[in-house]
């Protein structure tokens, strides 16, 4: 995990502060030949990994598909679609 943080960007009219974390994981041909892609109805990327919603949505899969929650990735949101992955 890298962490970018506490920045400050301006145009000289305007100053934004933001922090940003990204999460590096290796994704290899054989995971994301057993990746599935689900079509959530009235979701949004925003929604979806905003709240509570995500880690709920991955404890649910990793119960019916009996796998640990923390087997579970999202790799790719678009609009309509998530991309995830389970491991074993």
């Amino acid at each position: 995990m890298v962490t970018i943080g506490d920045d400050i960007f301006t145009d000289f009219l305007h100053t934004v502060n933001a922090t940003c974390t990204l999460i590096y994981r290796l994704i290899t041909d054989e995971m994301i030949a057993n990746s599935v892609t689900l079509r959530l109805s009235n979701m949004d990327a925003k929604t979806f990994m905003g709240g509570t919603i995500y880690q709920l949505f991955v404890v649910a899969l990793s119960e019916v598909l009996n796998l640990l929650p923390a087997n579970i990735y999202i790799i790719d949101i678009q609009v309509g679609t998530i991309v995830i992955i389970m491991t074993v």
